[in-house]
């Protein structure tokens, strides 16, 4: 349909500028409608998949600040053998006290709370272990699933937790467990 309609216009135009010598300036209104269609279906395309990449931008921006993190913190650790110090915890669940970090992490620490879905970072320390961990840019908050947490800690490891690294009621990782695996 659309191929036939493409060769009677080629034809009319041919028929109006080389037969007839008579070319009307301008477009008509039908070819105005065709073009403004064609843009309008182009556009319902190419929007959602725009969305779709700005939210994976997102994901893959603060996995790359929480390996940022994760750098620092070993640079704390080599400068005196301990991570007792690198932040502290202020209430239960876990919160990280960013006001309280070492500066070699409270910036990385206030970009990774911006970034996360519910402002929070969260985490454990103790002498020779650390586990830090937020909830993905653009999850739920209200839900306890472990796809929507990224974690790192200090044997190097990151991203989603196991099953192993129990999560409370309140999707935070047991206290017991200072580990994402």
């Amino acid at each position: 349909m659309v191929f036939t309609f493409f060769w009677y216009y080629i034809f009319y135009l041919c028929y109006n500028v080389f037969i007839m010598k008579k070319f009307k300036k301008g477009f008509t209104l039908i070819e105005l409608l065709v073009v403004i269609a064609i843009i309008g279906i182009l556009t319902a395309i190419i929007i959602p998949n725009l969305s779709v990449s700005r939210q994976k931008a997102k994901v893959a921006s603060f996995q790359a600040e929480m390996d940022s993190f994760k750098k620092a913190a070993e640079l704390f650790f080599s400068n005196g053998n301990t991570y007792i110090g690198l932040f502290d915890i202020t209430a239960s669940p876990e919160t990280i006290d960013i006001a309280t970090a070492d500066p070699v992490v409270k910036d990385i620490l206030t970009a990774l709370a911006l970034k996360s879905a519910d402002t929070f970072m969260y985490g454990l320390v103790s002498g020779n272990n650390y586990a830090v961990y937020g909830r993905l840019p653009g999850t739920l908050v209200d839900t306890v699933a472990l796809a929507d947490i990224w974690c790192v800690d200090n044997l190097g490891k990151s991203g989603n937790p196991s099953a192993d690294a129990t999560v409370g009621a309140g999707g935070q990782f047991d206290t017991a467990v200072a580990e994402c695996w």
